[in-house]
């Protein structure tokens, strides 16, 4: 069966025209749904999940022919410059800044792996990249790797939300692959490096979507992403709302482990978009 990914269902596009054809078609398509649906909201959130399921394969890392099933988290805590419980809103300081209505308080510390790969959320904090932000950072890792895997989110400040959507096409071109948010450059012990980039509506998406708007439920499916951890924020517990954070996980394959990855570098693009990491994991080599 071929997966169908439809774009007017993304982020950057979820916003421009009736979507109710769009993602009837993409159910549709995917063979998914062939009847209409509930009056109430239930055909929705059982066909949304089963096309999600299908879109996040993260087709990059895909084969992984010399990588392990043994995994090693790695510590970043020398990349740590913020803490993702956010107790004071606009304060300049806090996870995205949004308040303790909207922060990751309600992330499972105790958690201890997402689709089967290990992470470790339990300090937390997390390296933080704020919109338009010219900063590098540096992690040593000393180790083989048959891929790196990341724990990240992406933020979209609502102020800037609708100036974004307006000048998408002119200013970023309407990327095929979606927006550089970070660089990542992994350094080798022999001296080379390879890099690749984290994009936005492509690897990662909204960290915060409204979880009462369809539209806004299947954009958070992304074309490159292995999977991804949700639960509910602050406010959406409160209001007993569906789950309305979103913590992405990406799986980037390691084309040179026959060498050991000696650093990896994270460098913001100067987006408008917002960006943290809060876990890397590396896995082993056959």
């Amino acid at each position: 069966m071929v997966f169908t990914f439809n774009p007017w269902l993304t982020v950057f596009r979820h916003k421009e025209a009736p979507l109710y054809g769009n993602m009837a078609a993409a159910l549709y398509a995917n063979g998914i749904w062939n009847n209409f649906p509930d009056s109430d909201n239930t055909s929705w959130e059982k066909y949304e999940a089963v096309y999600g399921r299908h879109i996040m394969r993260n087709y990059s890392r895909k084969p992984l022919y010399f990588a392990s099933d043994q995994f090693r988290n790695i510590s970043i805590s020398g990349l740590y410059n913020e803490s993702y419980i956010d107790n004071v809103k606009n304060d300049g300081s806090g996870w995205f800044d949004y308040g303790p209505d909207y922060d990751l308080r309600n992330l499972d510390i105790k958690l201890k792996d997402v689709g089967g790969i290990p992470a470790d959320f339990s300090q937390k904090k997390c390296l933080l990249f704020k919109a338009r932000e010219a900063a590098r950072r540096e992690i040593q890792i000393n180790a083989s790797a048959g891929s790196i895997i990341l724990y990240h989110a992406a933020d979209l400040n609502p102020a800037d939300e609708k100036l974004f959507n307006d000048n998408f096409r002119d200013k970023y071109k309407d990327p095929l692959y979606g927006i550089p948010v970070v660089k990542y450059t992994v350094a080798y012990a022999d001296g080379s490096t390879e890099i690749f980039t984290v994009n936005f509506g492509y690897h990662i998406s909204k960290w915060l979507i409204d979880s009462r708007d369809k539209a806004a439920v299947f954009s958070k499916y992304v074309y490159d992403s292995r999977t991804f951890l949700s639960f509910k924020s602050e406010k959406a517990k409160q209001e007993r709302y569906k789950d309305d954070v979103i913590i992405y996980q990406y799986e980037w394959p390691n084309k040179r482990c026959n060498s050991e990855v000696k650093s990896i570098s994270i460098e913001a693009q100067g987006s408008d978009i917002g960006y943290a990491l809060l876990g890397i994991t590396i896995r082993g080599v056959k």
